[in-house]
């Protein structure tokens, strides 16, 4: 069943010219046509035949000939009064159709192709308060309410000026390369709601100087487009709901919410000094900034932008002016991601500030178009502040903060990529390479090689997770144990007096807690758990190492191995690095009682074979 739905065009020529349409509990036909929401390619109403529905083969009346029962053929005859028909079909070469002052009321509330100039227009009885103009119309005209709220649907290609007085919703609707040019900002009503549904564009062509174009709620979806064409508008909006889309290069000013809660990607692409209002994405990706280079997290404006569990915030490359940047927003990970754009230039950095990290959130050296790793870095200018209880997990090729990366007591860091940041490890902020709360938990974590320092200082912690004892270090195929793989250098300032803690986790195969895959007793191993030289031999170094400047936190492990001490533990270190030495031998209560549990399954063996025979 079809069911109209106000703002929604439904095209008929989608279906396919070998398919019928039938629809159950249709709408009535009103003087000949169904309501102009059911549309034949956007260019002919529609009626109902012996077989379904059908396009409208009917007559057509001369303008100054019809009545409120008519369908309209349009001439270049002037408007003599206030008039009512019931539809109005310019599409093809109608004239330019001046209403000399008068309003001209739609019974139907549909318009195929009509140029109309210097009148108003109304719905009319039978339009369920909304007018539809559909391909190659051009309007500049008032259009108005007629007793109630009036919402009015532009389908395809047109232009619109005049200055409108309806207080219901706009809607375009339109496939890839349709737009409708708003000559004159108040073609749009002051304060009115707007929808974009569709590969369609709304094009702001105003040529006066100072220019806004202030709406009420905004929302855009479907890969639609929002663009200006002359001087430099501005978008002022009570609202702007973000599905899929792209809001060009219109800067957004004012101080209201901006928000992204459904899956697709939508771009807010122009700078916007003289935005202030709060930007949140929930769900899908937000880009801020476009990839051929300039401007990049302006877009946000000068307000916050929080990014929630389920969202990404994708960065496009941002270039400071000569003065220096300008005001910036602030981020915060709330749960959500960062990624990058690809960017044209390797000197480009992606936003120029603080990124604040407040919940369990994800920095991606991707592009995040493609989703795919791309081999330049995710350059922040600026820290990554980590709050209490919070992670960030680096994964891929680079991510790059010039003022390093602040951990709070109780924040983490980890990952599987390569961190370009000064970063300290200390007072009670725990580092843990591998994936943080998901699959994979076990893994490597890098340092740039370049000019860039990791401490361990007095109370920070090393929770070191591993799920196989014969795997590898660093677990590249997901087996194995975790890693620091050292760039620059390992700076080991904890103190005797306040050590750095070395907590190690045992995890299953599955990165659950649980009893690690080969692990023997009275079998001693070495795990390469800080490794220098790989990624540069020249520059990588180790300092400050001694052993009493370590603690074992084994709380966790005993969980799993509860004959497993502290002193099961220690530390070394040689040309490779810092390794995390084991040895235990379980107690004899321990082995009586593995050696009693395996007496016991053996005699119920040896009954059951018994009573089987």
């Amino acid at each position: 069943m079809v069911n109209p739905t106000v703002g929604r065009n439904f095209d008929i020529s989608d279906i396919g010219t070998t398919l019928s349409l039938n629809i159950e509990n249709p709408p009535p036909v009103t003087n000949g046509i169904l309501p102009p929401w059911l549309l034949f390619a956007r260019t002919q109403f529609a009626t109902l035949g012996a077989d379904g529905v059908e396009f409208y083969q009917g007559p057509t009346v001369n303008f100054l000939d019809a009545d409120e029962t008519s369908i309209v053929r349009p001439s270049s005859d002037l408007l003599d009064r206030d008039r009512t028909v019931h539809a109005w079909n310019g599409f093809g070469s109608a004239p330019l159709v001046d209403l000399n002052g008068h309003t001209l009321t739609i019974g139907s509330g549909g318009l195929l192709g009509a140029k109309l100039s210097n009148g108003r227009v109304m719905p009319g009885q039978h339009a369920n308060g909304e007018l539809i103009f559909s391909t190659d119309f051009e309007l500049d005209v008032e259009i108005a309410d007629n007793g109630t709220p009036t919402s009015v649907t532009y389908v395809g290609e047109g232009k619109i000026s005049g200055t409108s007085t309806y207080t219901g919703t706009t809607y375009l609707v339109g496939q890839p390369g349709d737009d409708v040019r708003v000559n004159k900002a108040a073609a749009l009503p002051v304060g009115g709601d707007f929808e974009i549904n569709g590969y369609t564009t709304l094009v702001l062509s105003d040529p006066g100087v100072d220019v806004q174009y202030r709406l009420g709620r905004v929302t855009l979806r479907d890969g639609g487009s929002i663009v200006k064409s002359s001087n430099e508008p501005t978008l002022t909006t009570e609202s702007l709901e973000l599905e899929a889309g792209i809001v060009g290069n219109i800067a957004l000013a004012g101080n209201f919410p901006v928000s992204k809660r459904t899956e697709g990607y939508a771009e807010l692409q122009a700078s916007s000094p003289e935005f202030n209002g709060r930007i949140d994405v929930f769900e899908g990706t937000l880009q801020l900034g476009i990839s051929a280079g300039r401007d990049g997290f302006r877009a946000a404006g000068n307000g916050e932008v929080v990014v929630h569990a389920g969202g990404r915030l994708a960065l496009a490359p941002a270039i400071t002016s000569p003065g220096g940047p300008s005001p910036t927003p602030t981020v915060t990970l709330d749960g959500g991601d960062l990624l990058a754009v690809e960017r044209t230039r390797s000197f480009q950095t992606n936003f120029i500030g603080d990124i604040n990290v407040v919940g369990d959130s994800t920095a991606y050296a991707f592009d995040a178009r493609e989703d795919q790793p791309f081999f330049r870095a995710l350059k922040i200018d600026g820290s990554f502040n980590v709050a209490p209880g919070a992670s960030l997990t680096v994964v891929g090729f680079e991510v790059a903060a010039s003022e390093g990366v602040n951990l709070a007591q109780g924040a983490t860091l980890g990952g599987t990529g390569i961190l370009n940041a000064n970063v300290e490890i200390t007072a009670g902020a725990i580092l843990s390479p591998g994936l943080l709360g998901e699959k994979l938990a076990v893994g490597t974590l890098s340092t740039d090689c370049c000019q860039t320092t990791m401490s361990w200082g007095e109370g920070g912690r090393y929770q070191w997770e591993i799920n196989d004892a014969e795997g590898v270090a660093g677990a590249p195929v997901g087996r194995g144990w975790d890693m620091l793989l050292v760039g620059g250098e390992l700076a080991i300032d904890a103190t005797s007096n306040t050590p750095f803690i070395i907590e190690p986790i045992a995890l299953t195969a599955d990165d659950e807690s649980g009893a690690v895959a080969g692990l023997k007793p009275k079998t001693p191993y070495s795990w390469l758990v800080a490794e220098i030289g790989t990624l540069n031999a020249f520059t990588a170094t180790i300092s400050g190492f001694a052993t009493d400047k370590f603690a074992f936190d084994i709380a966790q492990f005993q969980q799993v191995y509860p004959q497993v001490t502290a002193d099961s533990f220690s530390l070394d270190l040689d040309d490779r690095g810092i390794h995390l030495n084991f040895f235990f031998v379980p107690e004899p209560a321990t082995v009586s009682l593995l050696l009693g549990a395996c007496a016991s399954l053996g005699r119920r063996f040896r009954r059951r074979l018994a009573e089987s025979c």
